[in-house]
């Protein structure tokens, strides 16, 4: 069996933490390093679990989890639910992350215990953090608060202490590092539920969990700063989550604000200061905006990034890419029945002809495509009189305006040795 030098595995744990700009104390008071059977203490304690008769686990979830005994750091905070005694539930990230069976090009990056229902990270803080929390905020520490049990969190609660949520232990300890009093989920859904029939489908409206319905308190200051990422997909997936767990932390009577990382390499709050410096992250913070304005601003957004901006009437060189389109559509590979479909009907009409007009110009201009041009105008808008099917001569810029544009290319039997194909134009 492979042993782990758990010296070198606490020097290179906390040197992770050291990058995500992370203070020393946070690391020792939270987070610990863990390898061998004691792996499974932190994970598979559920009474959930199926256990054999005489107690021991099942062989398929020694076989799920047998990467743990690799090593890694397990993290939890203090339970505000339990008089703030230190949390049971935690996340666990191995040094040799197993393969999700659902999308197997991608790695469990984070593990959680096993047949539990996710939870929120409330870290310790020394007390220098606590004061430089209490600083910003413009908050006293009492006499009273620093003899609680509860401590920083206590206070946090007492006072209507301004929260922000992440999604990740790292980034709350990133940020209680700088000042803010964060609190982590794992994951941009955790902070709410929905209640689910026998079968997975949603049977009720969604709740808060009970860790986070605990500090939403009348008239508190929430921010959310989750993850940002450049995939459509995860940024809609995101988006949703903010609002829903947002709206659900109005209607508790907090104070909604969400601070939108940039989009750029760096993907967390962590991974931005450690690029971008603190003072960048305090200006997102104090320019942070309201709920309400944020879901406003997503209706004149685009969903997915420009790559180029154009100040022009019509596409530059339209022509040429035309016939480069043509081109690659007609070689002599090309199979012998082959269609193509052009989809136009998101573009202005006078646009739709500028696009039209000029394809029919790089066409007359080929010579592969010299051997017939028709165009029907069936479902076109003309003006006062149908065209013929294979009038071309009278085609004119405000003509015929078509939705879609379908070329049809099949090979003529008595030119198949000349190498010419006849091009049918059809608008449908």
């Amino acid at each position: 069996m492979l042993r782990i030098n758990e010296t070198d595995s606490q020097a290179k744990h906390l040197q992770e933490w050291l990058n995500s700009c992370v203070d020393e104390e946070i690391f020792h008071l939270n987070a610990r390093s863990l390898s061998g059977t004691l792996s499974y203490e932190y994970l598979l304690y559920s009474p959930k679990i199926s256990r054999r008769n005489d107690g021991r686990l099942r062989d398929r979830d020694l076989k799920k989890y047998q990467h743990i005994e690799l090593g890694g750091w397990w993290c939890s905070g203090v339970d505000p639910l339990n008089q703030y005694t230190l949390m049971m539930w935690g996340c666990f990230k191995p040094d040799h992350p197993r393969r999700d069976r659902q999308k197997i090009h991608k790695f469990i990056k984070y593990e959680h215990p096993f047949r539990e229902e996710t939870r929120a990270f409330f870290l310790l803080v020394p007390n220098r953090i606590w004061v430089k929390v209490s600083n910003r905020s413009g908050i006293p520490i009492t006499e009273e608060d620093l003899q609680h049990p509860g401590g920083f969190w206590h206070w946090v609660w007492r006072h209507n202490v301004p929260v922000t949520i992440v999604e990740g232990v790292k980034k709350a300890a990133c940020l209680l590092t700088a000042g803010y009093a964060a609190i982590a989920i794992p994951g941009v859904n955790a902070g709410y539920r929905t209640p689910l029939q026998e079968y997975g489908t949603a049977n009720g409206k969604p709740y808060l969990i009970p860790d986070l319905k605990h500090f939403a308190t009348q008239g508190r200051q929430v921010n959310i700063c989750f993850d940002q990422d450049n995939k459509p997909e995860t940024v809609q997936r995101v988006r949703t989550a903010i609002s829903r767990m947002g709206r659900l932390l109005v209607n508790e009577g907090c104070s909604l604000r969400v601070i939108d990382l940039p989009f750029g390499q760096e993907k967390g709050v962590d991974d931005f200061i450690v690029a971008k410096g603190q003072p960048a992250f305090d200006a997102l913070y104090n320019t942070a905006v309201a709920l309400e304005l944020w879901e406003i601003k997503l209706f004149t957004l685009l969903t997915y990034p420009p790559s180029i901006a154009l100040n022009q009437r019509f596409l530059g060189h339209i022509e040429n890419l035309c016939l480069r389109v043509w081109s690659r559509m007609v070689t002599p590979l090309s199979m012998p029945r082959m269609h193509r479909m052009m989809r136009v009907g998101q573009l202005s009409s006078r646009l739709k002809q500028h696009l039209l007009n000029c394809m029919l110009r790089s066409v007359k201009r080929s010579r592969i495509l010299m051997n017939s041009l028709a165009l029907n105008s069936r479902n076109c808008k003309t003006n006062g009189r149908k065209q013929k099917p294979n009038d071309t001569s009278s085609v004119k810029p405000n003509y015929p305006v078509a939705t879609k544009l379908k070329l049809r290319l099949s090979w003529s039997r008595k030119m198949t040795t000349a190498g010419i194909l006849n091009c049918g134009c059809t608008t449908i």
